[in-house]
């Protein structure tokens, strides 16, 4: 239904969904940013539309995704109950207070390669730059990185459009692979380190 929508948009309404979508998937994982891009690119390499115009309003729906979740952790870090939030941490993804510094100081050093590369993680983008706001990352840093990244990812789908040919088909199944292969990871990751972090406790 989504594709169909996309197929019978003008230009300027593709345009439209296109920043929406790219601004929206900062926000709400679910929401399928990547396709819209992609049919973006697509239409623009052979459907006769403006590929400047679809870069530039995917780079700032996905700037404006970025700075709201940017403002939003950093609006959590100064107003939300710390002792709470601290343990909630605690109890899901570190073991004590020292590991919640170590990573919220490792997050606010590399705050800018990690956020140039979380456009390429699917489901984790929001989170990711979250995570930067919450660690105290420079606004002006923060929204560098997520223009680079968006700018960055923008090369790589109209290279894939590019290689897919007229076929469109094709690119929307790399792009599936692509999105399965990164949450499978990202699974495996967290499940390992729920195992380790368990058997660790019980020699304790």
């Amino acid at each position: 239904m989504f594709e169909e929508i996309l197929r019978n948009t003008s230009e300027s309404e593709l345009n439209l969904f296109v920043f929406l979508f790219s601004f929206l998937e900062y926000l709400l994982p679910v929401v399928p940013g990547d396709l819209a891009l992609a049919f973006g690119v697509f239409m623009a390499v052979y459907g006769g539309y403006s590929p400047l115009l679809i870069f530039t309003t995917s780079i700032a729906g996905g700037t404006a995704g970025a700075l709201v979740s940017l403002l939003a952790g950093l609006f959590v870090s100064r107003r939300y109950n710390s002792e709470k939030l601290g343990h909630f941490l605690k109890k899901n993804f570190a073991d004590s207070d020292e590991k919640i510094r170590k990573a919220t100081d490792l997050i606010n050093r590399y705050g800018l390669p990690i956020i140039i590369l979380n456009r390429f993680i699917p489901v984790l983008r929001g989170p990711i730059v979250f995570a930067a706001g919450y660690s105290g990352v420079s606004i002006p840093k923060a929204l560098s990185g997520a223009v680079c990244s968006a700018f960055l990812f923008n090369l790589v789908i109209t290279g894939v459009a590019f290689a897919a040919g007229r076929n469109f088909e094709s690119l929307k199944s790399f792009l599936s692979l692509y999105f399965e292969v990164f949450i499978i990871l990202v699974i495996i990751v967290f499940v390992f380190y729920k195992v380790v972090r368990g058997f660790k406790r019980r020699k304790l």
